[in-house]
């Protein structure tokens, strides 16, 4: 033979554990393997001398493996060749080495002896399972229900049973020679050896016994095997009875307990034929001679004295006075019936095929013996009773005592009419029956109305019995009671029993008033401490258990009876006195213990309560339950229950109690009652005292009471463990959490829990081979508790991983590093991959080092502490393994997809990667090749999990970008048209690995960028050259899916529809983004955006959401291909349009019940086609007309939402951003007023107003305001602004007053930091002020006192704002104060209306303006003021405390900007220029400005003050700002003219205003002095370096729209001024004097700067007119007549959102220029000098505020010229300024 099958492996295969073992392939293995089962262990020779050199010939073995190998075969006692083979299946199977190791593994004589014992250990389980192979098939082969039924049946039918039975007549024979002293010293372990031979001595008897049950023995069988029990078990020799010394006596029992029976069943054929054995009487009766004086031939000796009983009466007789009367003595001296009881409950027999036959055996005997030595003289021996009630628990054996066995029958009968004499006889008999769960009802009723009362006679006379003539003469009442009666007349009769005289009673009454009185009379002893007879508490105890029956198989019976309900609560008051030390009764304490658990499944909570009543349980106590649950220590209320375990909580007695405390916890926890009482004290108490405990030496231990409490409760925490947390309740989820930080945090727990499986996969398996019985042996459930602690660590980690634990280093020590244990625990865990009993195992093994994996960065090889070539072989070896179970195999790939990522050295591994990068041998993309072969022949091989884990594997090794891992793979030829084929051949593959396919595809995508051609040109060169067909054959393939009903095959939490649209729009996607060229080309057309529209619509297929995430996912396709309206005609928008129209119409009915997301997704969808056909919507209206009368309800939906929902979350109004956006863009409809119905039907501004409203008062998103209010001033800018005529706009504005915290205090402002709330309020109300100044722009007839009323209510707060730009220069603030001068200004044309109305606060606003003006001046002069706070306040101040430039140019240009607005609103309050021209008094109120003509100080005593000092200073800034602007834009130009046109640079772009850059806080404070500006510096922050001069190089940088607005609003306004000053009457002369010489002197920098801007400009014009004289411009000259002066429009960011009326755009230029007709309105497009001059010549000749300058000259100059051209677009390039309001106020 050339090798050895691997008997574990062939057990999983023909066993029926494992899913791959088919009728099939367990045929094939039988088939080859049949010689092998047939010659049993006998194929195992032992060792001899020629055999080790036959084994080094045949195999060329050198001295030192010789050497090894007769180490090996001595110490397995085994021929060499055969130890080789033995040796080369443990290195391939179990070790997972090569032949090369065994050279490491010897190198001293300690790893040489650990190593063959390893051997060992691994010879010794292949003979077990051999022997369980052919016990398996024997047990089955006629088993019709077993799947495998065909195959045994098939090997069977080769060999014979006579031949298998000598074959186990050999292997027994054999057994009983192999362990003789001479071998011992050769041994590794005398006692392993001993034991190991005991067990397949046992394994041998039960295969003979099976045989047995099939076909018959015959005589010559029968002295065979007899010779050769009686050579092991009655042996006289040393040597042996040496042996048996050395043996378990566990085993040894086994052994005696299968001779025994197979002794007594060899007779079955022998009952009932004399003939077949009469003729060895005297040979069999000489072997029974000699074992008769040896105790345990006991059951022998009564077998063959009862077959001896068989024969005719008369030869019986004699045989029995010279056989059998010495046998039956012998036998029953020795008390056979216990014997026989012991037999049939012995562990090996319980529920399995060779019990049976034993069980059967033993009823026959026992039914001989009673015909042949009368029912009465067995009945009286002790174990006769107990044997028979043991035999009833099997339905068989009670079918024939009650009917059909003659002396079984007439044995029950006899019980049956002894009661209640013998009361526990008759309650164990009726016990047994009801527990077969058979006729129960019937059973109990009989017990309600028994016929027959046996009593002896003396005790019945003694309480009163009067019998005469069979007949009671006067009522008997047998306990002095009422409970039981029997009235006068009942018939009665004596009879002889047992050496007695029994009156026997034919009455009726209960047993259970035999009971009840039992209960009773020990109770008071009890009760009283008073003694009773022994007799009553076996009764009591054996009543009970029966009624414990009864509750096990039918408790309504048990609560439908008075009686039996009273007998309970007896058995709760039983309770605490059973548990008292002075009547301590244990045995039935657990009873009446067990019935109040039964008790309790019926109604809980009074029977907790009485417990707790009577001190039995612990009290609930509220400060145990409040007690930290986390906390191992434990305060438990003490209790009789309690106190009696922890006296000694090791002792037996407690285990019990334990066990059934636990029964009681556990029924709570799994019903979820009690959490108080039970819950909580109880499961604490077993996690703390007794878990850690009873642990130890978990599978050493002999008392199976003690493993039992283990294994319940590991049980009970799996139960707890594996629910789902996010099901639970919160108390539930309490304990839940609770279980999982104690196994996590404490070391003695997670500890405890973890030596459960420490002893590691061979030691199980070790256990399991002593085990006889594999169907219902105690090792089993041993196994059963290995998996679930195992189980238990998984769901520990898994907690881990789900909670984002990133440290627990107790639990991490543990498994990685374990104490007590020289291996890891991980390790340990590893070597059950290599189980086989439990198919869970492996894979639950598996699961754990994957769950390791992804919570901890622990390496993981180092933990496994195995080679590289081990560890990769032993999980290939799974993966290629064709009898291992697919879940497995599934697990072992997700470990590797697992590793991938964190795990490089098990990701090497399992890739076989070198030092240099390169696979040297097998790996596991061997096994991925294997399975893509596997998917080029059959695509059926696809349907099995392990593809789907597989592609799984490749997906996760494209995402994760191992090109090194790939290179393997996609280099082959084949592989991409392999790996592909699935996406043309989608009818053929299941869909979810079509998505996986196309995952991988999009991650390949992703990875080759641009190189897409050159990668995929073999991809797609049958995917995308037909690229339509292929689009239209997966939108099909979608729309199909999408109205299917089918669920994702991969168990993910979506649909099938949503998992593949999900995919596809990323495959599309990909597409998009590496290729936008060839997507827009191909794929992005009108046609595919009206698939995908055309799929949203066939996927809402019903009148309620069912697939939502499907339309969402539809819908985010769509947004893919809406880009498309440049190439789609009109035929193709107006069919889409009319589709989207549809879908809104189906969505409509069950819109509201959609989810946020889908809800966002399809008004997404709607926004951006509307966007996207906006031209050609505006031209067919009537397709808009439906899609409006859809979206009213839509928008009325998202409106009540927006309007009732309270959220800080800007997430939930994500719907309402997108109905507003919707609507913005159909405001801007040419055609808007077609539409007007929609805003009618939907109350749009007045639903608008109260959103806004609601989001000011409830501080809700800023967005949220921002947008509602800026969709109110679009439509207020809209032809539809009549709509506000309707609003209540006085209720408007006091709905949106500002909230509490929104004002401003200098105080707060310390640390330089601005509440963000404070900026969020500030960016709103921009947009209400916004709203007030267009309606009064636009409706001028209708909103005057609507919008005065505004300020009337907001005056508090327009101040507040505006009084902001004294303390803070942020961009936010000073953005709103521009805009509330905006609105002042508008406002101030109905200033006589605002002053009559509410002077208050017209005056408190107009002295705010003064302020603000004033502060804006201080800031500009003296920048100083402004302290730059970072806000990282870590952060450290550099060495230089500056600030950058650009944050200075941003506020000087808002300061500037404020200016100019102030400006333009104080010129409006004065009287227009036109009355000035004429007959004018000046009013005291109408000179604004003081004369004061000081330079402002750095701390202004009177803010609200304005004075010609700082008027005039800010101009002479503005002034020479300008200047120096022009001079560097001419530098500027003239380097630009001394290049060459061909190096010529482009022009930068000088930045405009800036804001401030985010990382300060800017604070606005009054200076006074050097060190109050240090020490506020040294306390905020960063301030400017020096004073404002024109030599500062940013000045240059300010906008110059911006310098030109504040310049002419500044001069207007002092144009004004001046015009009254001069003309006041009040002021003295000489005062007056002093006036006019000052404003002169002070404007002579304003006439020099005219007079400069002028002339430079004169001179570049004529220039240029020299250049380009072929030019026909007219020059624009401040005399000629009948010229166009054209003033630029404003632009939008200058006028914030007022538009010009015609208007104003209009101006009459007549009085600046005399030489301008009278009347004439001239357009006002750009300014031009003419505006610089009106303003010199006012000053000059109206105001007469002159001295000769260089003006002078200039304008002398410029009249002796006559003509010259003036390119218009050069002039206006740097000075173009938006001037009309100045203009309208000159008219």
């Amino acid at each position: 033979m050339d090798s050895e099958p691997h008997w574990k492996r062939v057990w999983r295969a023909v066993s029926g554990t494992s899913k791959a073992g088919t009728p099939a392939v367990v045929d094939a293995t039988l088939d080859v393997l049949k010689e092998h089962l047939l010659k049993g262990l006998t194929v195992y020779p032992s060792y001899a001398e020629v055999s080790l050199n036959k084994c080094v010939e045949s195999y060329s073995l050198n001295d030192a493996m010789k050497e090894f190998m007769r180490s090996l075969s001595i110490a397995l006692d085994l021929d060499s060749c055969r130890a080789w083979f033995i040796l080369n299946n443990f290195l391939t199977y179990e070790d997972f080495g090569k032949t090369e190791d065994v050279n490491d593994y010897v190198k001293d004589e300690t790893s040489k002896k650990d190593f063959i014992n390893k051997i060992w250990q691994f010879y010794t389980m292949e003979r077990t399972y051999l022997l369980k192979i052919l016990s398996v098939i024997l047990e089955n082969h006629k088993n019709i229900s077993h799947p495998l039924h065909s195959a045994y049946s098939k090997f069977i039918d080769f060999v014979t049973y006579k031949e298998l039975r000598e074959s186990l007549f050999k292997q027994y024979s054999l057994l009983m020679n192999e362990l003789i002293l001479r071998k011992s010293n050769h041994m590794i372990s005398l006692s392993n050896s001993v034991d190991r031979n005991s067990v397949e001595m046992v394994h041998i008897l039960l295969l003979i016994l099976t045989i047995m049950e099939i076909e018959k023995f015959t005589v010559a069988d029968f002295l065979e095997i007899f010779k050769l029990i009686k050579q092991h078990s009655f042996t006289s020799t040393p040597e042996c009875q040496e042996i048996i010394k050395h043996t378990n006596p566990v085993f040894l029992q086994h052994i005696r307990d299968c001779e025994n029976t197979i002794f007594i069943a060899a007779f079955a054929n022998f009952w009932n034929n004399q003939d077949a054995w009469y003729s060895h009487i005297d040979e069999i009766d000489k072997m029974i001679k000699e074992i008769i004086h040896s105790t345990e031939a006991s059951v022998m000796l009564i077998t063959w004295a009862a077959l001896l009983s068989t024969l005719p009466t008369e030869l019986a007789k004699m045989i029995y006075d010279r056989y059998s009367h010495a046998y039956v003595t012998r036998a029953l001296q020795d008390f056979v019936f216990k014997d026989l009881c012991k037999i049939i409950r012995n562990p090996i027999f319980q529920k399995c095929f060779p019990g049976m036959v034993a069980k059967t055996a033993v009823f026959t005997l026992f039914d001989i013996l009673c015909i042949s030595f009368n029912e009465e003289n067995v009945f009286v021996h002790d174990g006769s009773t107990d044997l028979l009630a043991e035999l009833l628990r099997e339905h068989k054996f009670a079918v024939l005592s009650l009917s059909e066995s003659e002396g079984a029958k007439a044995f029950y009968l006899l019980v049956m009419r002894s009661f209640p004499y013998n009361f526990w006889a008759f309650t164990i008999i009726t016990q047994s029956l009801i527990s077969l769960k058979r006729d129960t009802k019937r059973i109990f009723n009989e017990l309600l109305q028994l016929n027959s009362y046996t009593e002896v006679y003396l005790t019945a006379e003694q309480r009163g019995l009067h019998l005469s003539n069979n007949m009671l003469t006067r009522a008997y009442r047998p306990f002095n009671n009422d409970l039981i009666v029997f009235p006068a007349g009942t018939t009665a009769s004596l009879l002889k029993r047992y050496g007695e005289t029994f009156v026997e009673i034919e009455g009726t009454y209960s047993y259970f008033h035999i009971l009840r009185n039992a209960v009773n009379s020990l109770f008071e002893s009890l009760k009283n401490e008073h003694a009773y007879e022994r007799h009553i508490l076996s009764n009591v105890k054996a009543g009970y258990r029966l009624l414990l029956e009864v509750l096990r198989v039918d408790p309504a019976l048990a609560f439908g009876s008075a009686d039996v309900k009273y007998l309970l609560q007896l058995a709760l008051c039983l309770l605490p006195h059973c548990i008292k030390p002075q009547t301590k009764k244990l045995s039935l304490l657990k009873i009446c213990f067990e019935i109040a658990i039964y008790m309790f499944k019926q109604n809980h909570s009074n029977i907790i309560a009485a417990l707790i009543a009577q001190d039995f349980l612990p009290k609930s106590s509220r400060d145990f339950f409040t007690h930290d649950f986390s906390s191992t220590q434990l305060l438990l209320p003490q209790s009789s229950l309690i106190q009696y375990i922890e006296e000694d909580i090791q002792h037996k007695n407690s285990y019990k109690l334990l066990h059934l405390y636990l029964q009681l916890v556990g029924e709570a926890l799994m019903r979820d009652v009690n959490y108080e009482e039970l819950q909580v004290p109880g499961y604490k108490f077993f996690l703390i005292k007794v878990f850690p405990v009873f642990v130890r030496q978990f599978t050493e231990t002999l008392c199976q009471e003690k493993q039992h409490i283990i294994i319940d409760l590991i049980e009970l925490t799996y139960n707890i463990m594996k629910e789902d947390e996010n099901t639970l309740k919160d108390h539930q989820l309490t304990i839940y959490k609770y279980i999982m930080d104690l196994f996590i945090s404490s070391r003695l727990h997670a500890k405890s829990l973890m030596s459960l499986f420490a002893f590691g996969n061979t030691k199980l398996h070790l256990l399991l081979i002593i085990e006889m019985n594999w169907h219902n042996g105690w090792i089993l459930k041993v196994v059963h508790t290995v998996k679930r602690s195992l189980q238990c660590v998984l769901y520990v980690l898994k907690y881990i991983k789900a909670h984002e634990i990133k440290s627990f280093p107790i639990f991490e020590d543990l498994l990685t590093m374990w104490d007590f244990c020289s291996a890891s625990m991980l390790k340990v865990v590893s070597t059950y991959l290599n189980h086989c009993f439990d198919p869970e195992i492996p894979k639950v093994a598996c699961d754990i080092l994957t769950a390791f994996v992804n919570v901890s960065n622990r390496p993981l090889l180092h933990s496994l502490q195995m080679s590289n070539y081990r560890l990769r072989h032993m999980f290939l070896e799974h993966l290629s393994d064709s009898l291992d179970n697919q879940e497995t195999k599934v697990s072992v790939i997700r470990l590797v997809i697992a590793c991938l990522m964190e795990q490089s050295s098990m990701t090497a591994t399992f890739f076989n990667i070198s030092v240099a990068g390169e696979e040297t041998d097998c790996s596991i993309l061997d096994c991925i090749q294997i399975f893509l072969k596997n998917i080029e022949k059959n695509p059926n091989a696809l349907l099995v999990p392990l593809h789907g884990a597989i592609l799984d594997l490749l997906h996760e090794l494209w995402k994760s970008n191992n090109q090194h891992l790939l290179k393997k793979l996609t280099d082959q030829k084949d592989f991409w048209p392999i790996f592909t084929s699935p996406l043309i051949k989608s009818t053929r593959v299941p869909i979810d690995i079509l998505l996986q396919v196309l995952e991988i595809i999009v991650l390949e995508l992703h990875f080759s960028k641009q190189d897409i051609k050159e990668k995929f040109d073999n991809i797609f060169q049958n995917l995308l050259n037909n690229s339509s067909e292929f689009f239209n054959i997966w939108i099909n393939h979608l729309t199909e899916i999408s109205t299917s009903k089918k669920i994702n095959c991969k168990g993910a939490n979506c649909s099938l529809a949503e998992s593949v649209i999900t995919i596809w729009k990323n495959f599309m996607l990909s597409i998009k983004l590496l290729n936008k060229p060839y997507f827009d080309r191909e794929w992005n057309t009108p046609q595919a955006a009206q698939k995908c529209l055309d799929g949203l619509l066939l996927s809402i297929c019903t009148d309620e959401p069912k697939e939502v995430n499907v339309i969402k996912k539809w819908a985010e396709l769509f947004l893919l291909f809406v880009d498309f309206s440049s190439e789609a005609n009109d035929t193709e928008k107006g069919k889409l349009f009319t589709v989207l129209t549809n879908i809104l119409f189906k969505l409509s009915k069950f819109y509201e019940l959609l989810d946020i997301n889908c809800k966002v997704t399809i008004l997404a969808s709607v926004c951006k086609v509307v966007t996207n056909l906006k031209e050609f919507l505006e031209n067919n209206p009537n397709l808009v007309f439906p899609f409006l009368n859809l979206f009213e309800a839509i928008f009325y939906h998202e409106y009540r939402i927006a309007f009732l929902h309270v959220s800080k979350s800007e997430e939930c109004y994500r719907n309402w951003i997108l109905v507003l956006q919707t609507t913005n863009v159909l405001m801007e409809f040419k055609n808007l007023n077609d539409h007007e119905n929609f805003f009618i039907h939907t109350r749009f501004v007045e639903r608008l107003c109260e959103v806004l409203g609601r989001c000011i008062n409830h501080s809700l998103p800023v967005r949220i305001s921002k947008l509602t209010a800026m969709s109110l001033v679009k439509f207020a800018e809209s032809p539809l602004v009549h709509h506000f005529q309707h609003i209540d706009l006085l209720n408007t504005s006091k709905q949106i007053l500002p909230p509490l915290n929104c004002n401003l205090q200098r105080h707060n402002l310390r640390n330089g930091v601005i509440p963000e709330h404070l900026k969020n309020w500030w960016s709103v109300y921009i947009y209400i002020v916004q709203l007030n100044g267009v309606l009064l722009l636009k409706l001028k007839e209708y909103m005057p006192m609507r919008v005065l009323e505004f300020v009337y209510i907001h005056q508090v707060y327009l101040c507040d704002a505006l009084s902001s730009a004294m303390m803070l220069a942020d961009s936010s603030n000073l953005e709103l104060v521009v805009e509330i001068l905006r609105f002042l200004y508008i406002v101030l044309e109905y200033r006589h209306e605002w002053s009559l109305g509410d002077h208050k606060s017209y005056i408190n606003i107009m002295i705010t303006v003064k302020e603000v003006l004033n502060s804006a001046i201080g800031v500009i002069l003296r920048p100083k003021c402004l302290i730059f706070v970072p806000t990282d306040v870590s952060s450290v101040k550099p060495q230089e405390d500056t600030v950058p430039s650009s944050n200075l140019i941003g506020i000087t240009d808002s300061f500037l900007e404020i200016i100019g607005w102030a400006c333009k609103c104080f010129t409006r309050c004065n009287p227009p220029f036109t009355n000035l021209m004429e007959m004018y008094k000046p009013l005291s109120f109408d000179i604004l400005v003081e004369y004061d003509f000081r330079v402002p100080p750095a701390v202004n005593d009177k803010p609200h003050l304005l004075t010609y000092g700082s008027l005039l200073c800010i101009l002479h800034f503005i002034c020479k700002v300008l200047t120096q602007k022009y001079f560097q834009e001419k530098e500027r130009l003239g380097d630009d003219a001394g290049q060459s046109s061909q190096e010529q640079p482009k022009s930068v772009e000088v930045p405009k205003s800036l804001s401030p850059l985010k990382q300060f806080n800017i604070i606005i404070l009054p200076l006074c002095t050097k060190e109050t500006l240090e020490s506020i510096s040294a306390l905020h922050g960063f301030t400017v370096p020096e004073i404002m001069s024109l030599q500062a190089p940013w000045l240059i940088d300010l906008d110059t729209n911006i310098l030109m607005t504040a310049l002419s609003a500044l001069t207007t306004f002092l144009a004004g001024q001046a015009f009254l000053t001069v003309r006041d009457e009040t002021v003295e002369r000489n005062l007056m004097r002093y006036i006019k010489r000052e404003l002169c002197s002070e404007l002579l920098l304003f006439y020099d700067f005219v007079h400069q801007y002028l002339h430079k400009k004169y001179v570049l014009i004529s220039e240029e007119h020299k250049s380009n004289e072929d030019s026909d411009t007219v020059v624009v000259t401040p005399h000629k007549t009948h010229s166009k002066i054209r003033l630029r429009i404003p632009t939008k960011s200058a006028m914030k959102g007022f538009p010009l009326s015609e208007e104003d755009l209009l101006v009459d230029i007549s009085r600046i220029c005399s030489d301008r007709p009278s009347g004439k309105k001239t357009e006002i497009n750009n300014l031009d000098d003419s505006y610089l001059l009106m303003l010199v010549h006012w000053f000059r000749h109206v105001c007469r505020l002159v001295h000769y300058s260089k003006f002078d000259e200039f304008l002398s100059q410029w009249h002796a010229k006559s003509t010259c051209v003036t390119p218009h677009s050069t002039f206006v390039k740097n000075t173009s300024v938006h001037l009309s309001d100045e203009e309208d106020e000159i008219k």
